[in-house]
């Protein structure tokens, strides 16, 4: 087989998969299918589907392919990079929820495939941190957007002026939210900050600047819109709206919903327990299961 049908062979797996992950260049599709998509189909999207396939594609590439490491990798090194500027710059003119949170995993992905690009233990440890603090900051934030439903109509928000209601309301349990949304942000000392930190260092390390400097940008940039979500709660409040238009049915999920904003907010206490698991986990992509 020659070195050019092998790397056309690898590279269209390795499409299939970002497809799959609505990364870069493979990400158009996402927003309108979030949108149309039934709202609990959408956090099976977001949550465990993109989490599954993205464990078998780091499975895939750092134990079978990664003696052609030197062929995926600048694939995997364009697809975070414009990953992180695309979904952080659409993620701005979006007014709708879900179409939102599609953009905003598109960012979230490019932080991801940040790590995967070093291909070394490390670097996939990071990454592996990150899939850990992405699976509990989606959770949390899917939890209070499906169980808060419209009084009237008995149906979730669709836009983010709704998160203006809310507020007014389930005050309490917006508290949380505001963490979530500032971990999204990586702002210190929550567990998204980490996550990205751990990233940085790493690829900075390896000596990928350009990833460093467009994570940094694109975090500033994503601080502004989840900023923007926090203004609309805690600081465009109408005085004569009907305070409940909206009400959380978290019941059984509260409990769940509480401990996803704690793991951020005490993340510096707990970090050793995140490393235990991220580098057994690294160890079974990178080496055989006996």
């Amino acid at each position: 087989m020659s070195e050019n049908t092998l790397t056309i062979g690898l590279y269209f797996i390795i499409i299939g998969f970002l497809f799959k992950l609505a990364a870069f260049p493979c990400h158009l599709w996402a927003a309108d299918i979030y949108e149309g998509s039934p709202h609990p189909l959408t956090a099976f999207f977001v949550l465990p589907i993109k989490i599954a396939i993205f464990s078998i594609f780091l499975r895939i590439l750092m134990y079978v392919f990664i003696d052609l490491y030197f062929i995926w990798n600048y694939l995997i090194w364009l697809s975070s990079f414009y990953s992180m500027l695309w979904g952080g710059i659409a993620a701005l003119a979006e007014k709708k929820i879900k179409r939102f949170m599609a953009y905003s995993s598109i960012n979230q992905m490019g932080f991801l495939l940040m790590g995967l690009t070093c291909g070394t233990f490390e670097g996939l440890r990071a990454t592996l941190i990150y899939l850990l603090i992405y699976i509990v900051m989606n959770t949390g934030f899917f939890i209070f957007f499906l169980s808060t439903r419209n009084i009237k109509n008995n149906k979730s928000m669709i836009y983010l002026t709704d998160f203006n209601y809310a507020a007014q309301h389930i005050w309490w349990y917006t508290i949380f939210l505001v963490i979530i949304l500032f971990s999204m942000a990586g702002i210190p000392p929550l567990g998204g900050f980490f996550g990205k930190y751990f990233l940085f260092f790493h690829s900075f390390s390896i000596g990928y600047y350009s990833l460093v400097i467009i994570g940094i940008l694109t975090s500033l940039i994503s601080t502004f819109y989840y900023l923007r979500i926090i203004k609309i709660m805690w600081f465009e409040v109408q005085p004569n709206a009907k305070r409940l238009l909206f009400k959380t049915y978290l019941y059984d999920l509260k409990n769940l919903y509480l401990i996803t904003g704690l793991i951020l907010v005490f993340f510096l206490l707990i970090n050793t327990q995140f490393f235990i698991i991220s580098s057994n986990l690294t160890k079974n992509c990178l080496y055989p299961l006996i």
